[in-house]
């Protein structure tokens, strides 16, 4: 049984028959890595038997929680292709589960105009080569952008199976034992990230941060393991890099598996991904902690008040 019962298919890679051998590895290796990040096997459906030809996929699509089509040239110009990625999207929106995902694996630069809509802006994961056979700094690099693939799915697939049980659903009420494990970018959120827990600690809120809770000669990982351990809710400090970060998807990823509960913080303005667009969330765009009113829906949403 995959991690969503209720589908044939946790993915449905999507791609045209002219890019099989780069598919074909590429199928591989995330069926290996993705078993890596979930701790069990996922339910992966890749039509090995195009022959060079294009052949839809039928219903097959509506029946997966993600589809990551191959995007390339020959993609576009599939009618096959686009019919599949047409079939998911039409599902997604005669549905209210915003769980499910487009992922995009460009293959190439293309003409996004060409896409459907939805899929034109998504960020997805640029491989950008089309060769099977990679050294050195490209090497690296798929590996890299493979590696943030997996992440996404890892924790898409542990939010919409924990949400189905009931147990991420975003109207679960708060648990305010324990500490609050805060996460973010280093890259743009550290000034706030630490703003914040000082202005949480002011008015007796536990809270973990790694800017000033892990001590000399303690692995960091290890460090951050244990805190998630201990906390029962995260805060995921919202900024364009955060969305991006393998740090910030690898801490949400391991508190949906510790089953934490999970607030946005949005410090920001960027796209979020779907688990955590459904989720409660505070807004503190354009404003700083000494806000009297975005710190008390923070401490309201943390079921402090």
């Amino acid at each position: 049984m995959g991690f969503a019962p209720d589908f044939q298919h946790d993915v449905f890679i999507s791609y045209a028959a002219a890019d099989g051998e780069w598919v074909s590895r590429f199928q591989q290796a995330l069926r290996m890595r993705l078993q890596t990040f979930l701790g069990a096997e996922a339910f992966v459906f890749c039509d090995e038997k195009l022959d060079g030809i294009d052949r839809p996929a039928g219903d097959r699509p509506r029946t997966a929680v993600l589809i990551v089509p191959v995007v390339s040239t020959h993609y576009i110009r599939s009618a096959p292709c686009m019919e599949e990625l047409a079939t998911f999207l039409s599902a997604l929106s005669r549905s209210d589960d915003t769980t499910r995902r487009v992922l995009p694996v460009w293959l190439e630069a293309v003409n996004r105009s060409d896409l459907p809509e939805r899929v034109q802006k998504l960020m997805g994961f640029p491989f950008l080569t089309k060769e099977s056979t990679l050294q050195g700094d490209r090497e690296e690099h798929y590996w890299l952008v493979l590696d943030d693939l997996c992440s996404e799915i890892a924790i898409t697939l542990r939010a919409f199976h924990h949400g189905r049980d009931g147990q991420h659903a975003p109207e679960a009420t708060p648990s305010p034992a324990g500490e609050v494990f805060i996460s973010y970018a280093r890259a743009d959120a550290t000034e706030f990230a630490t703003a914040l827990s000082q202005a949480l600690a002011k008015r007796g809120v536990n809270v973990w941060i790694d800017t000033r809770a892990i001590v000399g000669g303690v692995s960091f990982r290890d460090a951050i393991e244990e805190a998630l351990e201990r906390c029962t809710q995260m805060l995921v400090i919202v900024s364009p890099r955060a969305m991006s970060s393998r740090e910030v998807k690898g801490e949400i990823n391991l508190a949906i598996e510790e089953k934490k509960r999970l607030i946005p913080v949005l410090y920001q303005r960027c796209r979020m991904p779907s688990y955590l667009r459904a989720l409660q969330h505070v807004d503190f765009t354009g404003r700083g902690t000494d806000d009297e009113g975005a710190m008390s829906a923070l401490i309201k949403a943390l079921g402090l008040e």
